[in-house]
């Protein structure tokens, strides 16, 4: 429900002052009107910036955007998000981590061997060994998931598929329930897709009004109209909401979704019913699953080197000896 507060300054807005005054006029005729302590503008958001009329009332920092969503769409020339167009070609997560331009060439290519390329230069194994060494070490829940991880890429890299991917199944719900747990947020411990639902709804809640709509001279939260809040809307503003509602969306429509006939669907594959699911490109789904759960809990967008330099060529020289063994193996057979 619309903050009240922002309700009657929105419908004002919207209904008796958009597109008939100048800026000056509406801010003049606003300070008018209600009598706010001030009423000034500021451009807001990340990724695409756009004015916005603000007001600080009791305690709080109203935001008033003055062009429409539609208006700011079509001025940023925005059609649909990265995370769209790689979910709708690929029923693939839009990976954390990972450069822009690896993931736009992944959205124009079809599923297939080039993809599947595509999908193994994004995760070599030495960004694996940063993640798992650098990048994880700083996030509590999967840090005590590392040597679970770390089987699990060991797994795959000995050509035991099967294994690495129920393995990461069971490892990705662990860390959301933990998280759960750690931050006292409700969740339903008998089922399987709570705890996910639940870790995606307070990341995107926390992403939007600490990172997105934050004004960082106040240190306050900006409350937007709900006309501004629908996912749609945000996800095609910035690049942390597409990610994690493109996660979200990949959890519920096809991982987590209890009769859907995806090739990666937990229920299927622990309960048996799925025998064709380990192939390669799902190895990756789920890494991807993992690095975008890693970015749920942590909201940090930043990847992280090894700390610790020998720990680091230890398990690169591990995980290189087991790929060659495997790649050896392969060519004499």
């Amino acid at each position: 429900m619309m903050n009240k507060s922002i309700n009657k300054y929105y419908l004002y807005y919207k209904n008796v002052l958009k597109d008939k005054y100048s800026t000056g006029e509406i801010l003049t005729n606003i300070q008018g009107y209600f009598q706010p302590e001030s009423v000034y503008t500021k451009k807001i958001g990340r990724h695409h910036y756009f004015d916005s009329i603000i007001i600080p009332e009791d305690g709080e920092l109203l935001a008033i955007p003055l062009d429409s969503k539609e208006e700011i769409l079509k001025r940023n020339n925005i059609k649909i998000s990265t995370g769209e167009r790689l979910f709708n070609n690929h029923q693939w997560v839009l990976p954390p981590f990972v450069p822009m331009g690896q993931i736009i060439e992944l959205t124009q290519t079809p599923i297939g061997e080039k993809a599947l390329e595509l999908f193994e230069a994004m995760y070599p194994i030495e960004v694996i060994v940063r993640q798992i060494k650098g990048t994880y070490q700083r996030i509590t829940e999967i840090k005590s998931h590392i040597q679970l991880i770390t089987q699990a890429v060991e797994s795959y890299l000995m050509n035991h598929v099967a294994s690495s991917i129920t393995l990461l199944l069971t490892v990705i719900e662990g860390i959301a329930r933990e998280y759960c747990d750690n931050h006292s947020i409700s969740y339903n411990k008998s089922g399987s897709t709570s705890a996910f639902e639940a870790v995606l709804k307070t990341g995107k809640i926390k992403w939007r009004d600490s990172i997105l709509f934050y004004d960082h001279e106040s240190k306050q939260r900006l409350i937007l109209p709900d006309d501004y809040l629908n996912d749609t809307f945000l996800r095609r503003i910035d690049e942390g909401m597409d990610l994690l509602i493109s996660y979200e969306s990949y959890g519920l429509d096809y991982l987590y979704k209890s009769n859907s006939n995806h090739p990666l669907n937990r229920h299927s594959i622990l309960h048996g019913t799925n025998k064709s699911f380990y192939i390669d490109i799902n190895f990756y789904r789920l890494f991807t699953c993992l690095e975008a759960l890693a970015f749920a809990v942590s909201l940090d967008p930043f990847s992280y080197n090894v700390e610790y330099l020998d720990d680091g060529i230890e398990l690169l020289v591990r995980f290189e000896k087991l790929k060659t063994f495997q790649e050896f193996n392969k060519h004499i057979q």
